[in-house]
């Protein structure tokens, strides 16, 4: 596969030659290892790349490491793990480009020689990649042992006692003190990115917020008391790009409260959900048992059969993301990735749908109470518009309240929902996602590009819609509409 990163013109950068010092060799093509990739758009990529060969640079010093410069979007093949080649010209550093040393090029033609080994991608187990990569269709065998990545213990100065660390050790100085500055400006990064997106309206500081993990619960304990959930009957929460389910099994199993799930991807239950399952089974089924408790276990088997239906279509669409691009990737594998939602109107009428669990689990049948069980369903697909056949299952369910926690693309479309249908809702927004939706502008006219802008325009679709904050980490400003 070949990246074009821009076009030819009569001043076409000719074969580049490394022109460090007077009679120095030259060289025309250098091929290395892709150690880093930051897509700035469909105009510009940086790629960073370990050299096989050592370059001289124009100050005279001898570097493997490369820093890339394309006018262009390369394709996703070029990922790190990737063995690629390409001819160059000598681009002049800038001050900005800080203490980083190594020779900065430019290109106008990436070339893969060889495809990301799948032993790149973390999560990419050999157990796994055995059981669901394709019976007969790939060797696993034949991966290669080493893996992409640089023992994290060694960044850290420290020597690595794990014997089955199946990272590279076998690293250089000047390759551990480029991923360490690598780090250290990531976090840095970071840091600005959070400085940046603080509202001076958060009444949460810092160090009173809590984890990540846990903000799902703290979303719906909100929502259960700012919409009296647990006060009204026959409630149904539609969760929208509800992820695999985390946000829904707080208001279904936790709360009681009915819920819709709509989502593409596979219902999957954490570790720590399984356990509350197996231990409300084993105070809920006794016979003495509180009928709260009783009432939660009965729902947490809904969820336990809705996830063991799915399991296994869970697992092959988890390997085929993780492997997409790399050395064992078919085309399939690939198309998955990279497949987009439907916009025509005929497609979005007559898109299929599943729906699960497809059948009540036999304890719920069995059980005197099953029929007073709040209901949960999960819908196996996009949602895009309430003028699709997803969406006119929802107006069927007759949802109470919609939500969405970093729904990303969904976000919008569930507000317009949301005020469509006359329904409450509460959404959590997170990506912006410009370059899938152009047509959105600022009260001012401006393209909606920043978090702060995305949040401008959403509030502007209504003006009862309200803004709070709920205290744990990330983006945590909540929009909604009671």
């Amino acid at each position: 596969p070949t990246a074009r990163c821009g076009r030819r013109g009569p001043g076409a950068v000719r074969r580049a030659r490394a022109r460090a010092s007077a009679g120095a060799a030259s060289t025309s093509v250098v091929e290395g290892v892709v150690t880093r990739v930051a897509r700035m758009g469909k105009r510009l990529t940086f790629v960073d790349v370990r050299a096989r060969e050592q370059l001289r640079t124009r100050d005279g010093e001898e570097t493997s490491t490369v820093f890339v410069k394309c006018a262009a979007q390369v394709p996703p093949v070029i990922r790190p793990g990737a063995v690629v080649e390409f001819e160059y010209e000598w681009e002049t550093r800038r001050a900005k480009s800080g203490t980083r040393s190594g020779a900065y090029v430019s290109t106008t033609e990436m070339r893969v020689v060889e495809l990301a080994p799948v032993t790149s991608v973390a999560n990419a187990t050999s157990e796994m990649l055995e059981k669901f990569a394709g019976v007969g269709l790939i060797d696993t065998t034949a991966r290669r042992s080493k893996g992409f990545g640089i023992c994290k213990v060694l960044l850290g100065g420290d020597v690595c006692s794990d014997p089955n660390c199946d990272k590279r050790h076998d690293v250089n100085e000047e390759e551990l003190s480029q991923a360490r500055e690598s780090r250290k400006r990531a976090r840095e990064r970071s840091k600005m990115a959070i400085e940046r997106e603080r509202s001076d309206d958060d009444p949460h500081g810092d160090a009173n917020k809590e984890a990540k993990c846990v903000s799902d619960r703290l979303f719906a304990e909100w929502c259960v008391e700012t919409f009296k959930l647990k006060e009204r009957r026959e409630v149904v929460v539609a969760d929208i790009a509800g992820g695999a389910g985390a946000l829904s099994f707080e208001f279904h199993v936790n709360h009681g409260v009915g819920v819709v799930l709509i989502e593409p991807r596979c219902v999957a239950l954490t570790p720590r959900q399984r356990a509350t399952a197996k231990n409300l089974r084993r105070r809920g089924a006794r016979n003495d048992a509180n009928p709260d408790v009783a009432d939660a276990w009965l729902r947490s088997e809904i969820w336990v059969k809705c996830a063991d239906e799915q399991n296994e279509k869970r697992m092959h669409e988890h390997v085929q993301r993780l492997v997409a691009y790399t050395e064992i990737a078919s085309s399939k594998d690939i198309n998955v990735s990279a497949s987009a939602p439907p916009t025509d109107v005929v497609t979005l009428h007559e898109a299929p749908f599943d729906e699960f669990p497809t059948e009540l689990p036999r304890t719920v049948v069995k059980s005197p109470f099953g029929a007073e069980i709040a209901p949960f369903t999960h819908i196996r697909s996009e949602f895009w518009t309430t003028d699709s056949s997803v969406g006119a299952r929802l107006r069927e369910m007759r949802p109470s309240l919609l939500v969405g926690m970093h729904s990303d693309q969904a976000t919008e479309a569930i507000i317009d929902a949301a005020l469509e249908l006359d329904v409450p809702f509460a959404v959590v927004p997170c990506c912006t996602f410009p370059e899938l939706f152009p047509h959105r502008r600022t009260a001012l006219g401006g393209p909606v590009a920043s978090y702060a802008d995305f949040i401008e325009y959403l509030r502007g679709k209504h003006p009862s819609i309200r803004s709070t904050f709920l205290p744990f980490k990330g983006r945590n400003q909540v929009l909604y509409k009671t």
